[in-house]
């Protein structure tokens, strides 16, 4: 996903990441800041950002909330809309291969 900075486009691996930086940088805040928003100790706010773990969706709200963003942008910058939408896919083809060969087996 690309981001602009300035007048540089760079590519960022950790969308949330990146998203949580850019947020703290809009309102002058940093990682510390964060962390006693949400109730969290800072390491976990610094492994959320850095992508060596994983935040919970109750996480994900509360960072949306402390940064006065709309939670959706959280969800989707943490991958959590795509993983959604590849399970119900998948469920759904599921769901139609199964009437399909209950059609030709009956």
């Amino acid at each position: 996903m690309k981001f602009l900075e300035g007048n540089m486009n760079y590519m960022i691996e950790n969308s949330l990441g990146a998203w949580i930086r850019l947020g703290l940088q809009e309102l002058g805040q940093n990682q510390v800041w964060l962390a006693n928003k949400i109730g969290v100790q800072p390491p976990q706010v610094s492994r959320i950002i850095g992508g060596g773990s994983e935040a919970t969706p109750d996480i994900l709200a509360a960072i949306a909330d402390a940064l006065g963003k709309p939670r959706i942008q959280a969800f989707r910058a943490a991958g959590y809309i795509e993983k959604v939408t590849i399970y119900l896919t998948h469920t759904k083809l599921l769901s139609s291969t199964k009437v399909l060969l209950q059609n030709l087996s009956g």
